[in-house]
């Protein structure tokens, strides 16, 4: 056997030495058979304590009923001996009773005896461990344990944080919003809080690198996730915050034992928000979650490749939007695309080797010739040439794979091309309301009545004070009037979105005061759903209250008065026109949209949907032509048929308030305003929202087994919540990245935490390692100059567009100074069969330079207005002639100009 080295035995003896030297203070550590004793004596000594302690508990019981049995059976002899003496001759009962309390006290002494041998008895067993402790383990290794449970230990001995300390350092991140610098500070207090003492710390770095591994968590969730799917479904929605557009996207989830879930995919800036930018991102985010998850050990046991979540993908759920609907066309597509080219390189790999390379050559041969010849070929670099080879190849693999494709049969066909579109039900809910109430501003002017009061803001109020003018009816035509306005004012002056604007303090105390309990308004300053139709229902239900706020603000100014938006509240209140609108919307909710709702999210999927929104259309329907029945009949009776779900109103004051208003003379329209609404509300139903459900819709098509696959929330609520997570978020920390603002969402809503820790410790490693690779700071470095590109190019586009718009202005005034002057003037002359050059050029003369914009017979600005022949001719020779009796106007008040009136001289 070879010698040790040098350093080796010199430190080996340095350490001998150390510990000889040390020796008389150090206690020998005992044995690792001695430390098992130890432990399993120690908690035998605890069972045995416990048993002691209920065994005290016991006989105090049993003392305290001997006790009382004792007292209770000296009393009774007493009494018996004096009833004894008293009378001769005592009732044998007694006498039985009497020996029965006896008899229950002496055996309450036994029981108790027994209990005090058997507390003896522990109490030797515990004084033996104690003893037999002490001999195993001594007092130091007793206390260095109980020293080290309570220890929290946030650093191991290499300097590596535990997993469990940086799942704490997650939770307190991402749920309990403590910021990255107070993270230790939190720790260090509840340790404290709790007689724990803290081996090691950690400082913002530590906090940094732990919400790193949250992408990996995150994205390895996503395809775990993936691997007992049957089917995906995509959820997104966007909005804009700071200048800037984001979008956030959810994948939703149906596993093979039919259980769902939705989860946090991606919230991202988009420099352009076009349909096919939203698709590109939702493609790369995937890409990248594969890629992680390909390089982590779970790959080596449940593998998930590309082809396999193209082929989970059958569907996107969105809003209404025009944008979104494309974006699901587009990703549609995408999935087709990348079908057909996997069937084709599936194919391509089957063939023999001869037929493969030359399929190969002949498309090498054809990018030489496309790049200009074998040199420039040559020129190009190696990764270009890669790149050009592969999407040539992929075009040939697309048109091998439609032919695989075609051969199948057609039910085949349609189960791979499954795919699916739904609309949020909040939208669906809050559009068409929207249409009712346009279509309860048409009611008005229909039957010859006067509409609800308008509410001008300040300038169009001074500019409707100055009388009869242009700027007059401009204002009129503006500004807004109707129930929804009015709700929506209520919202902004006691709920204000500004916490230093509106009366949210005082209409809460005076509520406090008045009503005796708050009566809170809903947020209608923002796009909440169903937030106009809540606050219409308060005004009707509590018009008093609001009246008596108003005279509240009225005389509590040192000048008493109201601004303008006040007045405009004040007097809709007593418009009797607005407040039928109110209550229109107030039932409506009360008797569709809000059982809608609320029945929609019960399904939860909305590919079950479709017998309700049929049930609503013809709800709706039925409303529109009973709408007398809904107002004035008794709620205890209407809701039978008047209610969505047949079920009871879910507030029945509001029919009643309605009813009493009625009776009083008010509220004469409500039937035809209320017709009038839910006929609104039923085309646009019908004509926008139920084509996903329509006969011949991919829903109604697919097969049972298809549509097994499917699982689609019937609301946005997930995606909205993002984006308002986003919005707080970036207050709260406004220089936050996006990589940061993602790996809290996915902690925050999906619950990685859970799924973390069943993880096993080569994941945990593995997810460690892979967040200290992420260059964070290069990819939001990537996003920032890709985000400067696109401005450029946006600026130069604009830039071009001016220049060009110009050059045709110029080119246009070119062309019309020529024509001047304007050479028909005889509408006679305007026929059919003119000179279409004329025509056109005359129309363009009238259009810029005839009547001005806005006259009756002007030829309007847009030439799409006047599509074909037959309507320029007519609206030419209209132009003709009244431009023609406007110049002999002018002239004839130049040819005898108005007499000025003599002033007289004093």
């Amino acid at each position: 056997m070879g010698r040790l080295p040098a350093t080796i035995l010199t430190a080996r003896a340095n350490g001998r030495r150390h510990t000889s030297a040390n020796k008389e203070n150090i206690a020998p550590a005992p044995p690792r058979q001695s430390v098992r004793r130890a432990d399993g004596l120690q908690a035998k000594l605890l069972s045995a304590e416990r048993q002691i302690l209920q065994q005290k508990e016991q006989i105090d019981k049993l003392s305290t009923e001997r006790a009382s049995a004792v007292r209770k059976a000296n009393r009774w002899k007493s009494e018996a001996a004096a009833a004894r003496a008293a009378v001769p001759d005592v009732d044998p009962r007694i006498l039985a009773a009497l020996d029965a309390v006896s008899s229950k006290a002496d055996r309450l002494q036994k029981h108790l005896d027994a209990s005090r041998v058997d507390r003896s008895r522990l109490q030797m067993a515990r004084d033996r461990a104690h003893a037999k402790l002490a001999n195993s383990v001594s007092p130091r290794t007793v206390a260095r344990r109980i020293r080290a449970a309570k220890t929290l230990v946030l650093k191991d001995s290499s300097g590596a944080i535990p997993y469990n300390v940086s799942d704490l350092i997650r939770n307190l991140v991402c749920h309990c919003n403590v910021s990255v610098r107070n993270c230790f500070l939190v720790v260090r207090f509840v340790a404290e809080a709790f007689g724990l003492e803290l081996s090691g710390s950690f400082g913002k770095t530590a906090v940094s690198d732990a919400l790193r591994e949250i992408i990996v968590i995150g994205n390895c969730q996503l395809v775990d996730s993936l691997t007992t799917a049957k089917g995906v479904t995509m959820m997104t929605d966007g909005t804009t915050d700071r200048n800037q557009h984001y979008q956030g996207a959810h994948m939703s989830v149906k596993h093979v034992d039919d259980s769902c879930e939705s989860l946090f995919l991606s919230l991202h800036r988009q420099h352009s928000h076009t349909a096919e930018q939203q698709a590109e991102d939702l493609d790369k985010d995937m890409d990248q979650a594969l890629q992680i998850y390909a390089d982590s050990p779970l790959a080596l046991e449940r593998p998930v490749e590309k082809r396999d979540w193209m082929t989970l993908w059958v569907g996107v759920n969105s809003d209404h939007a025009s944008e979104m609907k494309k974006t699901s066309e587009v990703c549609k597509e995408k999935v087709q695309r990348f079908d057909r080219i996997t069937r084709g390189h599936d194919a391509l790999n089957e063939l023999p080797d001869e037929e493969y390379i030359r399929i190969g050559d002949e498309t090498y041969s054809y990018l030489i010739e496309c790049a200009g010849g074998y040199d420039s070929w040559v020129a190009l670099d190696t990764a270009e040439q890669e790149k050009r080879f592969s999407e040539a190849m992929d075009t040939v693999a697309y048109r091998i794979g439609l032919d695989c494709f075609n051969a199948l049969p057609p039910w085949q066909r349609e189960s791979i091309d499954l795919w699916v579109w739904t609309g949020c039900c909040m939208h669906k809910e809050m559009n068409i309301v929207v249409a009712g109430t346009g279509r309860m501003a048409e009611y008005w002017p229909s039957v010859g009545l006067e509409g609800p009061i308008i509410q001008p803001n300040k300038d169009n109020a001074a500019a409707i004070a100055l009388g009869e003018s242009a700027a007059q009816e401009r204002a009129l035509a503006i500004s807004p009037s109707g129930g929804a306005v009015l709700a929506a004012g209520c919202g902004a002056l006691v709920r204000h979105k500004e916490a230093k604007r509106g009366y949210q303090r005082t209409w809460n105390n005076f509520t406090l005061e008045h009503e005796g309990h708050n009566l809170e308004y809903p947020d209608t300053n923002r796009n909440r759903f169903q937030a106009v139709c809540e606050g219409s229902r308060i005004i009707i239900v509590d018009w008093k209250t609001f009246v008596d706020f108003m005279g509240l603000i009225y005389h509590k100014k040192k000048t008493p008065g109201f601004t303008n938006f006040e007045q405009n509240i004040y007097d809709a209140l007593f418009d009797d026109a607005t407040l039928t609108e109110c209550a229109a919307l107030a039932l409506c909710a009360q008797c569709a949209t809000k059982i809608y709702v609320a029945m929609a999210r019960a399904a939860a999927n909305a590919i079950d949907l479709r017998d309700l929104h049929y049930r609503l259309l013809a709800h709706l329907r039925f409303l529109a032509e009973n709408s007398s029945t809904v107002v004035d009949t008794s709620p205890t009776e209407s809701y039978v048929t008047c209610a969505l779900d047949g079920q009871p109103y879910m507030d029945v004051e509001l029919f009643y308030a309605v009813q009493y208003r009625r009776q009083s003379g008010l509220l004469g329209q409500l039937p035809g305003v209320f017709t009038a609404l839910m006929t609104g509300a039923a085309d646009k139903l019908e004509a926008s929202f139920m084509t996903e459900y329509a006969p011949d819709s991919p829903i109604a098509r697919a097969h049972p087994y298809d549509l097994d696959r499917l699982f689609m929330p019937p609301t946005n609520d997930r995606s909205e919540s993002i984006l308002a997570f986003m919005r707080r978020t970036h207050h709260a920390q406004p220089n936050i990245g996006d990589d940061m603002l993602n790996a809290k969402a996915f902690c925050k809503y999906n619950n990685a935490y859970r799924w973390v820790s069943k993880q096993p410790p080569p994941v945990r490693e593995y997810i460690r390692s892979a967040a200290r690779k992420l260059d964070l700071a290069a990819r939001s470095r990537e996003y920032a100059l890709a985000e400067v590109a696109h401005l450029r190019s946006e600026a130069a586009r604009n830039a071009d567009r001016i220049v060009r718009k110009q050059a045709e202005l110029d080119e246009r005034t070119k062309r019309l100074d020529e024509y001047e002057p304007r050479r028909i003037r005889d509408p006679d002359d305007v026929h059919m069969k003119m000179d279409k050059a004329v025509l056109e050029l005359e129309l363009e003369w009238h259009r810029y330079r005839g009547l001005p914009q806005g006259e009756e017979h002007a030829i309007h600005i847009a030439k799409n207005r006047l599509p074909s022949l037959k309507l320029k001719i007519p609206a030419l020779q209209a132009a003709i002639r009244e431009l023609n009796r406007v110049e002999d106007e002018d002239a004839a008040v130049l040819d005898h100009p108005p007499t000025a009136p003599m002033q007289l001289v004093t």
